[in-house]
């Protein structure tokens, strides 16, 4: 997903830890939402899910993936 140039939905700072939001997708255009930090110079992922059908429509499409 991050190589994939994720659109950043979200920035939070929890617990004294940054976190960060971003919905993305797969190579095989399968849509996640990532809540992810940076520990010692690498993405640590938190969180991973998939967003509602119509989300990942409406992403896809603005993409240029019309399904």
């Amino acid at each position: 997903m991050f190589a994939n140039d994720p659109f950043n939905a979200a920035y939070d700072v929890a617990g004294g830890e940054e976190r960060w939001t971003a919905m993305g997708h797969t190579d095989s255009l399968r849509v996640l939402v990532v809540v992810w930090t940076i520990h010692d110079g690498a993405i640590r992922p938190l969180a991973a899910r998939e967003p509602a059908q119509r989300n990942c429509e409406i992403y896809l499409s603005a993409r240029g993936f019309g399904r």
